[in-house]
């Protein structure tokens, strides 16, 4: 009887400190790591932004890649919402973006199933002063009840271990893209009308911008030549389709948009094509033909660091006249075409 009475003794005791320590515990568990990442803020935020690809980076999803995903909302930004639904160790819950800042900060809620109030988790992206970024996780829970209060405790080794891998991840797949700085690029993402082009291909030194214009003249001759002979109407702005970005030698193919009014039969070099047709990016560029090639490149990790890959040759459409616009003001659509849905 001697031993029940301490034995319950001490279960009151440990009862008795569990709850005031709980009581004196904080309220609050937060958690922050940080990483370097050599890729330009804008090109971070991109990436962070885009609920779509979180689990290209996430430290979660190894742990269960059977685990099912439902997304809502836009792909970016506020609003972004992802469902998951797994095995124990990532358990089931919501991971949702409520706000963001380019190309700063990225705020998000996740929130467990049978767990408490959601939790807060922000991104910040700051620049480090030699054209990378310092990324900084951050983890902020309320802490209701002193059991909660003693989780607490745990939280910053273990939160703060996958945020550290998470962070790697980011780090590895950011630093595998092409560096560019996002911020300077209006690119829009819209739908595009197919076209009816004669055209012909062709290639010339990138560098050398005497052969490239000279190339592009002589092709543009004979395709005007051939819709002359066919009687066939100009309809549009010259263009070109490049498949294949090589930085030394521009292979591509001269078109111009015509009026077809029956059937053509094209004679070699020169074929009949459709332009692309559906959801494109579309990226003006202002200034001389040479900084085409830079664009073209530039457009590409734009639609890398957005994970949109491209359905076909990128169009460049010759908006302005070179005979009657200063080469400083030329204006060129570049059109990168995006999959069907």
């Amino acid at each position: 009887m001697k031993l029940l009475k301490i034995v319950l003794a001490l279960l009151v005791l440990l009862a008795v400190v569990f709850l005031l320590g709980g009581v004196l515990l904080p309220d609050r568990a937060a958690v922050s790591r940080s990483v370097t990442i050599d890729r330009p803020p804008a090109q971070v935020f991109a990436v962070a932004n885009d609920l779509s690809r979180f689990n290209e980076w996430s430290p979660w999803y190894p742990m269960d890649p059977a685990a099912s995903y439902r997304f809502e909302g836009p792909a970016s930004g506020p609003g972004a919402t992802m469902h998951w639904s797994g095995k124990a160790e990532v358990g089931t819950g919501t991971l949702r973006i409520v706000d963001s800042q380019a190309p700063s900060r990225v705020a998000t809620q996740v929130a467990f199933d049978g767990f408490g109030e959601p939790a807060d988790a922000v991104i910040l992206i700051e620049p480090d002063g030699a054209g990378g970024s310092t990324v900084s996780w951050q983890f902020d829970v309320a802490l209701t009840g002193p059991t909660a209060r003693w989780f607490g405790l745990m939280m910053p080794g273990m939160v703060g271990d996958d945020y550290e891998t998470g962070l790697a991840k980011l780090k590895a797949l950011l630093e595998s893209l092409p560096a560019v700085d996002l911020s300077t690029m209006d690119v829009q993402r819209t739908q595009v009308e197919a076209q009816d082009v004669i055209a012909i291909a062709g290639s010339a030194p990138i560098a050398d911008m005497a052969a490239v214009s000279a190339r592009l003249g002589d092709l543009y001759g004979e395709l005007i030549a051939y819709a002359a002979l066919n009687n066939l109407e100009l309809a549009g702005s010259p263009m070109t389709f490049t498949q294949s970005t090589d930085p030394d030698t521009w292979r591509f193919q001269a078109a111009l948009p015509v009026r077809l009014t029956g059937a053509l039969t094209p004679a070699a070099p020169i074929e009949l094509l459709r332009s692309h047709a559906g959801e494109a990016l579309v990226f003006e560029h202002v200034g001389p033909y040479e900084g085409l090639a830079d664009a073209r490149l530039r457009l590409e990790a734009w639609a890398a660091s957005h994970g949109l890959p491209r359905a076909g040759p990128i169009q460049d459409v010759y908006v302005s006249d070179p005979g009657d616009t200063a080469p400083e003001a030329l204006v060129t659509r570049l059109v990168f075409p995006l999959p069907g849905q």
